[in-house]
């Protein structure tokens, strides 16, 4: 069976196009905001949630998901919408200042992105990544939740 990395070149594109138009950010800066917020939630939820979550992702984004990725049991240990928040711009390395222009747009890119993800998905495994959060950070992905 042949690899079409055209399709998922054309998949990725598509996807930052759509997140770009969303964010009112350029798909330069869409990019490094999707993988920051992807890399803050990969070391929050552990290998083996991120393993299963993963699983359902389109090929270019388990390639953001996993770039740069040293597999380690151990979570990181941020449990409030502020450290959650600097780990996003943490992420977006010596672009921060330019891609988040605060720690509340950090965190509404983080929903914007979760939301994003539903189009991949199954309701059931994204429950599971939300078990694995603190309450502070499931309320950024379900307004349900009161904290």
């Amino acid at each position: 069976m042949a690899v079409n990395f055209i399709k998922y070149a054309e998949e990725a594109h598509e996807y930052i196009k759509k997140m770009a138009l969303q964010l009112g950010f350029t798909e330069e800066r869409t990019l490094r905001a999707v993988r920051a917020v992807l890399h803050a939630i990969r070391d929050r939820i552990g290998v083996g949630e991120s393993l299963n979550l993963i699983s359902q992702f389109p090929f270019f984004l388990k390639g953001l998901y996993v770039e740069r990725w040293k597999l380690s049991e151990r979570v990181e240990n941020f449990s409030t919408l502020d450290e959650f928040a600097e780990r996003i711009m943490a992420g977006a390395g010596r672009t921060f200042v330019v891609d988040f222009e605060s720690k509340e747009q950090a965190v509404g890119v983080s929903r914007a992105v979760m939301h994003s993800l539903r189009r991949y998905v199954s309701e059931g495994e994204l429950a599971n990544v939300y078990k694995n959060l603190p309450k502070e950070l499931k309320a950024i992905y379900n307004p349900e939740i009161n904290v």
